[in-house]
């Protein structure tokens, strides 16, 4: 028999929980079933709402290495995220394509002032990406202005770049 103890704090906290939850929703609603949640009608229009996949951890705040990385070796249509180098300088020297692409992915994917971080653990640089506006330019192409920074111990880079989405999907930085 499994026998579980628990401070009295806890149970006092918990107690304290459900009564909160049952002052501020009445056991009636509960009852007659006219919850705040439910569902439309039955017989009314469904409400139908797009869900978008963002990949490599972008919608959390991360580019995922090394699931890119697989992505790029396996599968060909992974490898025209990027044109061209999109971070110049110093900061874009120490990436390697798979930086190039975690670069190409946040502007692909990333809000508009949405900090994505990321480590190399070959040049053990860590980067950060920050989409900062995205407009069309005249010809109609979608361009994103970001920051990029790159950092190894006290050394701190940082590059403002400009890129476009070409149409075959690749970002291309302009300058």
């Amino acid at each position: 028999m499994l026998r579980l103890s628990f401070p009295k704090e806890m149970v006092f906290i918990g107690l304290a929980l459900g009564l909160a939850a049952v002052a501020a929703e009445p056991v009636s609603r509960f009852l007659s079933g006219s919850l705040p949640w439910k569902s439309a009608p039955i017989g009314s229009e469904p409400v139908t709402a797009t869900l978008h996949y963002v990949p490599y951890g972008i919608d959390r705040g991360i580019c995922d290495r090394a699931v890119l990385a697989g992505d790029l070796r396996s599968n060909a249509r992974a490898r025209g995220a990027v044109d061209n180098t999109l971070v110049g300088t110093a900061a874009g020297a120490k990436m390697d394509s798979i930086d190039q692409n975690c670069v190409g992915r946040v502007l692909e994917y990333a809000m508009d002032s949405r900090r994505i971080y990321w480590r190399n653990p070959d040049n053990g640089f860590t980067y950060a990406v920050v989409p900062t506006r995205t407009f069309q330019d005249a010809t109609g192409a979608y361009c994103r202005e970001y920051h990029t920074s790159a950092s190894s111990g006290p050394v701190l880079q940082q590059v403002h770049g400009l890129a476009c989405r070409r149409n075959d999907g690749a970002w291309r930085a302009t300058h």
